[in-house]
């Protein structure tokens, strides 16, 4: 069974040689690396081309070189090889992240018995904190709404990388990732809930991901409520759009939606002392939460605020969603 690696290039000459080394060390070895360039303003690619041609460990491995035209993103880089890849399943791989040797193998395996839309493995934080909670279950998922309440309780993350996906399962559902959103991978994991009907798990370690200092997590840019919020709102957008475009009406599905709308609420409650005049009780949120169950009025909210970019907006349509 060939696997295709996907790997987005931009901006990591200090990184990609132990991205690359730890996928040339493979123990499984019917491997497609595909390696995308989105127009990385050093010299990422050459450097890892270089890397590759010396090695001989890459000799017994097919790699693909594409490159965009223009700067275009994560999401774009991710649907480029996706696009091109020619396996029967495909694993996104970060460029300044690295995977251990068994990797692949251990991901494979349960696919010599069965098909699954996906399997996904444990992962290890590298650096600043824990972002995402570890993988939560080992073995076989079956049934959409199983799968789903997995997601909820947060037993698989919503990273896209590390996870082995069937090809055809993503392309028949148009599991694509939305370019020009910030956090994509939240959206694309929840796509995945709504969809995958059988998944496996396999709770051994096979990915580092490693946060730098100058991560999108890390970064002061984005640690301002503003920005941090309008990038989340966007998500919460998407998933409202991908319900209705399914026509699903699962509780999971919308418990999904309404925790990650309650997360943004108390991100924005107890982050910003402007929201002093607002009742700061950390329960308060919650019981209104589960108290309103008009998801049209969230969705209508998120599309006023996403298409008008308003700050004053948040608190006229908060406090209405809220406290009226």
């Amino acid at each position: 069974m060939l696997v295709s690696i996907i790997i987005p290039i931009y901006k990591v000459e200090l990184y990609i040689i132990r991205c690359i080394e730890s996928v040339l060390h493979q123990t499984y070895r019917q491997l497609e690396v595909i390696l995308v360039d989105d127009c990385s303003p050093d010299n990422s690619m050459s450097i890892a081309k270089s890397f590759i041609e010396q090695s001989p460990l890459g000799k017994d491995l097919q790699f693909v070189y594409l490159k965009h035209e223009r700067n275009r993103g994560l999401s774009a880089a991710r649907n480029t090889g996706m696009d091109a890849a020619t396996g029967e399943y495909v694993y996104f791989l970060d460029s300044d992240d690295e995977i251990t040797e068994d990797c692949i193998e251990a991901l494979a395996k349960p696919l010599e018995e069965k098909k699954y839309d996906f399997v996904v493995g444990n992962y290890k934080n590298v650096g600043h904190y824990n972002f995402y909670q570890p993988l939560g279950f080992s073995g076989e998922i079956f049934g959409q709404e199983q799968i789903a309440q997995k997601y909820l309780d947060k037993e698989w993350y919503p990273m896209a990388v590390n996870k082995l996906c069937r090809l055809d399962y993503l392309k028949e559902n148009g599991l694509y990732f939305q370019e020009g959103l910030i956090h994509e991978d939240e959206l694309w994991s929840f796509q995945l809930a709504c969809t995958a009907t059988k998944i496996y798990g396999v709770n051994t370690i096979t990915y580092y991901y490693i946060i730098r200092e100058n991560s999108i997590i890390t970064t002061d840019s984005d640690n301002k409520l503003q920005v941090k919020t309008l990038r989340y709102l966007q998500v919460l957008q998407g998933m409202y759009q991908y319900q209705m475009k399914l026509n699903l009406n699962s509780p999971v599905i919308r418990a999904i939606q309404r925790k990650f709308a309650r997360n943004i609420y108390r991100m924005m409650l107890f982050s910003d002392p402007t929201y002093s005049d607002f009742k700061r009780n950390e329960n308060v949120d919650e019981v209104i939460f589960l108290e309103r169950r008009n998801h049209r009025k969230l969705h209508d909210f998120c599309q006023i605020f996403v298409s008008t970019k308003r700050w004053y907006s948040v608190k006229v349509f908060l406090y209405s969603l809220f406290f009226s």
